[in-house]
């Protein structure tokens, strides 16, 4: 084997040298570059697939907001319209309630002029007799004094 070196010009001494620093340069270097970049690569990997994860679940979530805001408003049209249903029939019935109440008062209010009007018809027939009877008194006492 030593002549095989020698006929190629490779001096044993000089390889087992060299074999040296190439085995402390790759221990060295996989220590200082290899593993941290390694690491680091790593780190950057699931930093990416967390953010992947975080994304997916913000869309996630996202969409169950734009549910639940759809659900909301929805919620929101039915009871508005429950309530403006509700006004109707309220302002409905009151409407009917004044209805009725102006009816019952303009009942009252013709009853009683009714009876103001029988009265003053009643007052005004008294005054007529009353007046009549004067002037047939009147009468009967011109009569009496032309008589005379």
């Amino acid at each position: 084997m030593a002549e095989i070196f020698h006929v190629f010009g490779i001096e044993w001494k000089l390889l087992l040298v060299n074999l040296f620093n190439f085995i402390v340069l790759l221990i060295a270097l996989s220590y200082l570059l290899y593993k941290p970049t390694i690491k680091l690569l790593d780190e950057r990997r699931k930093k990416i697939e967390e953010g992947v994860k975080n994304a997916e679940e913000a869309q996630k979530k996202l969409q169950e907001a734009k549910e639940q805001e759809k659900e909301i408003i929805a919620k929101a049209k039915k009871e508005s319209e429950e309530i403006i249903n509700s006004a109707k029939d309220n302002a409905q019935k009151e409407a009917a309630e004044i209805v009725q109440d102006a009816k019952a008062q303009a009942l009252s209010t013709i009853a009683m002029a009714k009876r103001e009007a029988q009265e003053a018809k009643k007052e005004i027939e008294q005054e007529a007799k009353e007046e009549l009877a004067k002037e047939a008194v009147l009468l009967a006492k011109r009569i009496i004094q032309e008589a005379k």
